[in-house]
């Protein structure tokens, strides 16, 4: 669970403010970006649920699930065979409300590796084969 330090803004103490943003170092994107929360509050008069809704979606602050590289048979079968992967970054798919990470992965091996790899994935399948054979027959 990430620790958050919050302080009150000194101008006003109902207001808080999240000690990770350093206003110091404000660049323009920063400044665009409070001018689209400012338009978007303006325009619309949105009450607080709206609003909150409204500004998570545009600065996508809603939790993004993260599937994990070993969710993957292949990178399963890969690790069995001694091969290593690697996340070079992430594809983003929504989905309804949500938002999916799913990792780009390097895989570098030479062709006998890749075999293995077949090999283990064919394996597991005819392993899956053969329970399925067997509670079908009970």
């Amino acid at each position: 669970m990430k620790k958050t330090n919050k302080k009150h803004h000194p101008l006003n103490p109902v207001y808080t403010r999240e000690t990770l943003f350093n206003y110091d170092y404000l660049n323009e994107e920063h400044k665009k970006a409070a001018k689209e929360v400012l338009s978007i509050c303006k325009d619309l008069k949105l009450d607080t649920e709206q609003l909150e809704s409204i500004i998570e979606e545009k600065f996508e602050l809603e939790p993004i699930v993260e599937i994990h590289k070993n969710e993957c048979l292949m990178v399963q079968a890969a690790e069995k065979a001694g091969i290593f992967t690697a996340v070079q970054g992430f594809t983003r798919e929504r989905n309804g409300n949500q938002t999916y990470h799913y990792p780009v992965l390097s895989l570098i091996c030479d062709i006998r590796k890749m075999n293995e790899i077949y090999d283990i994935i064919q394996k597991q399948a005819l392993q899956v084969k053969e329970l399925v054979d067997k509670e079908n027959k009970s």
